[in-house]
């Protein structure tokens, strides 16, 4: 199925300010991560908060191009960069939360971010291919 195709330009302005509202609390949400690390820095606070603005970034990304109807190649939902930033972010959380549960002595969930980890090679991979050829 096309998206593309299947969707007229009310449904896809309706789903742009959607996905605006959805950047918008994001961005809040970093926002509040933001003042919190004024009280006291914590290395978690500011990875949480990179990935809040990443997130937010992208969904804003997404919404204009939804709203404002640029072409019908840049409205993909997901581009090949975008799948591997994302799946970058994840994965690289997933790694450095191992290296930290592990050096804390936290076997249980060291163990628990490895199958993250393996589960997002997978599908990260099939996600990129599929995007790739799409586009």
């Amino acid at each position: 199925m096309d998206f593309d195709n299947q969707i007229d330009n009310f449904s896809r302005t309706a789903l742009g300010y959607v996905t605006a509202a959805i950047a918008t609390i994001f961005f809040l949400l970093a926002g509040l991560l933001v003042t919190k690390l004024f009280s006291g820095p914590s290395f978690q606070l500011v990875g949480f908060a990179l990935t809040m603005v990443f997130l937010a970034g992208w969904f804003a990304k997404l919404s204009y191009q939804l709203i404002f109807q640029v072409t019908q190649k840049q409205t993909r939902l997901f581009s090949p960069l975008s799948i591997m930033l994302i799946f970058t972010v994840f994965g690289l959380g997933a790694l450095i939360g191992i290296i930290f549960r592990f050096t804390a002595g936290e076997f249980e969930q060291g163990i628990f971010c490895i199958f993250i980890l393996l589960m997002l090679l997978p599908s990260g991979h099939y996600c990129y291919l599929h995007a790739k050829n799409k586009n």
